[in-house]
C-alpha cells in the first residue's frame, strides 16, 4: 500500500523510474473523497507481470501498487464476482 494522494505523485515518479513510462494511464477527480486533486492511475506490461498503480483506493489516505503475473489476472477475471 501507498500513503494515498499525499504520497501518490512520488510513488508514481517512482514507478516510472523502474518500468519506464506506464502502457496506460489516467487521472480522475474522486467524487465524496473532499480531495483537492485528482487521483492517478497506471499500469505497466511486462512479459511476465503486469503493475498496477491506484493513487487512492478506499480513503484518501491509502493507495495501492498491485504486481501480477498474467496467469493471477486470468484466474481473477474467471472467478464470478463476490457479492
Amino acid at each position: 500500500h501507498t500513503w494515498g494522494i499525499e504520497a501518490q505523485s512520488n510513488a508514481l515518479d517512482a514507478l516510472k523510474k523502474k518500468y519506464g513510462l506506464p502502457a496506460r494511464s489516467h487521472s480522475e477527480k474522486m467524487k465524496g473523497l473532499r480531495s483537492r486533486f485528482p487521483v492517478q492511475y497506471a499500469e505497466w506490461d511486462a512479459k511476465d507481470y503486469s503493475v498496477r498503480f491506484e493513487g487512492v483506493i478506499t480513503s484518501v489516505d491509502w493507495g495501492r501498487i498491485t504486481l501480477a503475473t498474467p496467469r493471477y489476472m486470468q484466474l481473477r477475471k474467471d472467478q464470478p464476482a463476490k457479492r
